[in-house]
């Protein structure tokens, strides 16, 4: 994901990641290898999401609506809000991983089913389909685009 979409998640919704602190802050970079080193070379514990949100642009609006769904449910209904551990993608899904109540799960476990339905390249919902075998889930027109994609097996949803 873009670095400024980044940033703009972490600015807006503190409290998911305040657990990290201020000595491990989320390394909003392009080069993982750099940043990971980085932790590594100051002897810090390396945690999921300081690799930043390891997901397509096209699913960022998604992750901001649950953002916004779950932070508005958790402020309205005076519980804590959840610790988000890790954003990904995994088997062509956007993946959340949070420690929180079941009302945040439902909306976690919502919203990753979304994501087969959206282009995780451009985030539209038309003619969307996932590859076989490395599993993207994108349009037909992001896979023309996309050399790897290109290679590999692809099915439109129904």
């Amino acid at each position: 994901m873009k670095r400024e979409h980044q940033e703009q998640l972490l600015k807006d919704f503190p409290e998911f990641f305040d657990y990290l602190g201020e000595d491990n802050k989320i390394k909003t970079t392009d080069n993982v290898v750099e940043a990971v080193s980085e932790l590594i070379n100051q002897e810090s514990i390396v945690l999921p999401m300081q690799f930043g949100f390891e997901i397509g642009d096209g699913w960022y609006w998604l992750l901001r609506k649950t953002f916004k769904t779950i932070h508005d449910y958790c402020k309205w209904n005076k519980k804590d809000f959840p610790h988000i551990m890790q954003v990904k993608e995994k088997y062509g899904m956007l993946d959340i991983n949070c420690g929180s109540n079941e009302m945040v799960h439902g909306m976690v476990w919502f919203a990753e089913h979304l994501s087969r339905d959206i282009c995780e390249t451009c985030g539209t919902n038309v003619n969307v389909g996932q590859t076989q075998g490395w599993i993207y889930t994108i349009c037909g027109s992001c896979r023309e685009k996309n050399p790897r994609a290109k290679e590999l097996e692809w099915k439109a949803n129904e």
